[in-house]
């Protein structure tokens, strides 16, 4: 099956950016406690950063995303080129029918 890359990475940018909104309010509404909370997951202390602003934030989105969108076109690019057409699935009766 071949992927549509834009769509995909249109789709990934999308999800990814609003995860990044969905963390950044976070660090804007309660900015101690979810750096405690980030310190104790990634086991890293996080208490030099610096505080969210609006530039910042539009900045990290979009360039954020910008990545996931390259990675995710990358990755999708290498599944175009190694996939194989697949007409006939587990039950070849059943797709012959369709494809013929």
């Amino acid at each position: 099956m071949k992927l549509n890359i834009g769509r995909l990475a249109w789709a990934a940018a999308l999800a990814w950016a609003g995860w990044y909104t969905i963390c950044a309010f976070l660090v804007a509404v309660a900015p101690t406690q979810f750096q405690s909370v980030l310190s104790y997951v990634f086991h890293y202390e996080l208490a030099g950063s610096r505080p969210i602003t609006l530039g910042s934030y539009l900045l990290g989105m979009i360039g954020t995303s910008v990545w996931v969108a390259v990675a995710v076109a990358t990755l999708g690019g290498i599944h175009n080129a190694l996939g194989r057409d697949r007409r006939v699935g587990v039950f070849p009766e059943r797709s012959a029918a369709r494809v013929g």
